[in-house]
């Protein structure tokens, strides 16, 4: 596995698709074909880079005993948080297909996982993928 010489890194590599639907398809496929990787909101790749997950901040727990920040004195605003604040940004995220990287992958591996995806890729540009 070469490494960017300019620092570059990742740590995903993420495909995005029309619905929920096909990204789910599509995950399944991959799978199928030995390429380890799931959607955002799968149970198979949970992501916790998603807010909501954050139960701490969503129910406002806080590990002082004053409660802070939430009770902060001079806090000149209530913020309430919900599953539905951002709802382009969930509906994305629903679309999406995610593949971990690390930096223990095989050039042999990754060739795999590029096969893989190039023949996920032609089943579902000749519609013998169905994403329905």
């Amino acid at each position: 596995m070469r490494h960017d010489i300019e620092g570059d890194c990742g740590i995903s590599l993420v495909f995005f698709m029309e619905d929920t639907a096909g990204a789910r398809a599509v995950a399944a496929a991959l799978r199928a074909e030995g390429v380890s990787c799931g959607t955002l909101f799968s149970k198979d790749f949970p992501d916790r880079h998603i807010f909501y997950h954050w139960h701490y901040i969503m129910e406002k727990r806080s590990p002082h005993r004053n409660g802070f920040p939430w009770t902060s004195p001079g806090m000149e605003c209530s913020v309430e948080y919900s599953r539905e604040m951002c709802p382009q940004t969930v509906s994305q995220l629903e679309c999406a297909v995610v593949m971990g990287i690390t930096q223990t992958m095989s050039d042999e591996y990754v060739d795999q996982n590029c096969a893989a995806i190039r023949k996920v890729a032609e089943a579902l540009k000749n519609g013998e993928l169905s994403v329905t």
